[in-house]
């Protein structure tokens, strides 16, 4: 290979720039430039693609006339939209200008690209630009060394912190040193026919109208061609604007039909590399363009994926499955692609989501921009097999844009099983057992009770989610919380009630369990059940109350004087003591009748 280095006059040395580019469509070279002072470095600032951005450089008008206009491109649900940044670029005269082989320098975060044009003498000359993120284009001056024949400098990428341009249909690469100037020319060992190309794997992509890729290696000159026949169409790969996928894939965006390609390129490097569409979206069609692509310092986010669907279903009913794709973060994804093969013997498979298609069976959808914590829902109906016991088992998987720091959730599966008359039922059996203390067969205060649990599936379904509401026992451990068809499990109280004298009063201990169960999705809920444990209590005792004041008994002590000792039945002293109060006055009574009689006696004597 021949090489040879110029350097850009001294007065166009400049500093960095940045912009953030994903894919710029590039435009052809023509206009005539006037000369201009050279930007300097505290010109630029660094551009943070906080949200990676494709950038699009294409001519103003559909037919390819006009000056360069900067787009950018980001995914709204299906599609590709470009939107206009700034105005036109009105050329160093102001007349109208042309830019082409855009690339962004991850080391400076510029964007870079090439105008050409004719001195007086009819000499082609090149200048190089800087584009900032509002579409405004610095000119940094000409480059010496370029081809002096008119041709279209239209491809252009950074690899290996190398500007690396050229002109299809040519055997010649120009390496643009952005810092000092120096351009190397780099021969090739035959024509590259693509008109973009970017880096995937160490190697410069690109493809052409005839439905080719093309890798060309910077480092040995060889060009390798590689069909895309039954990969994507000539028409979607006759691109002027390729680009890199913060994944690492190719992109490309078709001039011919404006679809906007995701090929995944396995084993790059190899003889025989494959090449696999990930994702196609309807984009604009454009005419001179090129492309580019800029990622965040800290690109990487986790989107993560979630598939649901019924359990167990009619044979021949309807499913339905239900995914969720979230960005767990860091970073923000400026799209994905998920992707569902529907199994063999599902029918009339059909999304209503907006930017996902299904063909043969497969589901694609192309979702667009993704917040930190935001997610996007998709659903997916089919009918399922008409045999009975048939196993669906469906598996969906997101790709994102960006990188993806864990691989693990980027994959998701849902079973569904046919089952003709599937019914969910089970039974529960509670049983109380009194610690009796007394052994008098009843519930006394103070006493504890015990509860216990036999649960039972009495469907042809499996049961799960096992949950037993005990008012008076608190909390219900059971066995096992999952229960095949036929199968039971224990459960009990984790503790023990306490019997209380309002129990006692009421005469029984009244104790109602509820349980409830979660059936397979698609079978319907046999709700809760219900059963009562009654423990009898014993009789309320009697109790009888002294009086507050007890009567003098002759005999007995003064206040002040020694009492009898408390024996625990004061209520029978106090009997004893009123009988004989009694007695001792029926005596003097008596005593006294008689002393009457006596006396009387003697007085009728005299």
């Amino acid at each position: 290979m021949q090489r040879t280095h110029h350097q850009l006059d001294d007065r166009t040395r400049r500093g960095p720039r940045a912009l953030a580019t994903l894919t710029a469509l590039g435009l052809a070279a023509g206009a005539v430039l006037a000369g201009s002072l050279p930007v300097t470095a505290a010109d630029a600032a660094p551009l943070d693609c906080l949200t990676p951005t494709a950038y699009v450089a294409q001519s103003e008008n559909a037919d390819g006339s006009g000056s360069t206009q900067l787009y950018s491109e980001t995914y709204e649900l299906g599609k590709a939209v470009f939107t206009e940044i700034g105005a036109p670029w009105g050329g160093q005269s102001g007349n109208g200008g042309r830019y082409n082989a855009i690339g962004f320098n991850t080391e400076d975060r510029q964007l870079y690209g090439i105008s050409g044009s004719y001195d007086l003498a009819g000499t082609s000359t090149y200048d190089l630009l800087q584009i900032d993120e509002d579409g405004t284009v610095n000119n940094l001056g000409p480059l010496v060394g370029m081809p002096t024949n008119g041709a279209f400098i239209n491809a252009g990428a950074f690899i290996d912190g190398g500007y690396y341009v050229g002109s299809f249909y040519s055997s010649e690469l120009y390496k643009i040193d952005v810092d000092t100037g120096a351009v190397l020319t780099i021969q090739l060992g035959n024509e590259f026919t693509v008109a973009d190309f970017t880096p995937v794997g160490g190697f410069l992509w690109g493809t052409n109208q005839g439905g080719m890729i093309e890798r060309i290696d910077p480092v040995s000159g060889s060009v390798t061609s590689f069909s895309l026949n039954n990969v994507i169409s000539a028409e979607d790969a006759n691109a002027g604007a390729a680009f890199t996928f913060g994944n690492g894939n190719f992109g490309i965006s078709s001039s011919s039909t404006g679809v906007v390609t995701q090929l995944a390129i396995g084993d790059p490097g190899a003889a025989a590399p494959t090449f696999t569409v990930v994702s196609q979206a309807a984009g604009p069609k454009s005419q001179r363009n090129d492309g580019a692509s800029c990622m965040p310092a800290v690109p990487n986010t986790d989107l993560a994926i979630e598939k649901k669907a019924d359990q167990i279903l009619a044979p021949g009913g309807a499913i339905t499955w239900a995914i969720r794709v979230t960005n767990n973060g860091p970073a923000i994804s400026s799209g994905y692609t998920v992707q569902d093969l529907v199994p063999a013997g599902v029918t009339n498979v059909a999304t209503s989501t907006e930017g996902c298609t299904v063909a043969g069976g497969s589901l694609t959808c192309v979702g667009s921009t993704l917040m930190v914590g935001r997610s996007a829902d998709i659903v997916l109906t089919g009918t399922a097999p008409q045999t009975d016991s048939a196993l669906i088992v469906n598996t969906a998987s997101v790709i994102a844009n960006e990188p993806d720091d864990v691989l693990e959730n980027n994959t998701a599966t849902a079973e569904t099983r046919t089952q003709a008359d599937a019914a969910a039922d089970f039974t529960m059996k509670k049983t109380a057992t009194l610690v009796d203390e007394n052994d008098n067969e009843l519930a006394d205060a103070g006493e504890k009770i015990s509860y216990a649990f036999e649960v039972t599936n009495t469907g042809n379904v499996p049961l799960s989610g096992l949950a037993i509401k005990d008012p008076l026992g608190g909390a219900v451990t059971c066995d096992v919380t999952s229960l095949a068809p036929a199968a039971s499990t224990s459960c009990a109280t984790d503790e023990d009630y306490v019997v209380t004298a309002a129990d006692v009063k009421a005469g029984s201990v009244v104790n109602v369990a509820t349980a409830t169960v979660t059936p397979p999705t698609g079978v319907a809920n046999p709700g809760q059940r219900e059963d009562t444990a009654t423990t009898r209590t014993g009789e309320v005792p009697v109790v009888v109350t002294p009086p507050t004041t007890k009567p003098v008994v002759p005999g007995t002590p003064s206040a002040g004087g020694a009492g009898l000792a408390s024996t625990g039945t004061e209520h029978v002293g106090t009997l004893v003591n009123l009988a004989a109060a009694v007695l001792l006055g029926a005596g003097a009574l008596l005593g006294f009748a008689r002393y009457r009689r006596r006396r009387g006696v003697h007085g009728d004597a005299a």
